[in-house]
């Protein structure tokens, strides 16, 4: 599965990716709040590490 860094992932993330289909990506919490990680979200879950 694609990571958005080599930070620890903290949400498992599911983009609308239009008529290219879903993307899933694991993303760090500095990253979910920034573009473009926080646009086009489907659904956020937390992982627990």
């Amino acid at each position: 599965m694609r990571v958005c860094c080599n930070d620890k992932s903290e949400f498992k993330v599911t983009y609308d990716g239009g008529s290219m289909g879903n993307d899933t990506i694991l993303v760090c919490k500095i990253h979910i709040i920034k573009h473009p990680f926080d646009k086009r979200i489907i659904s956020k879950e937390e992982i627990e590490n």
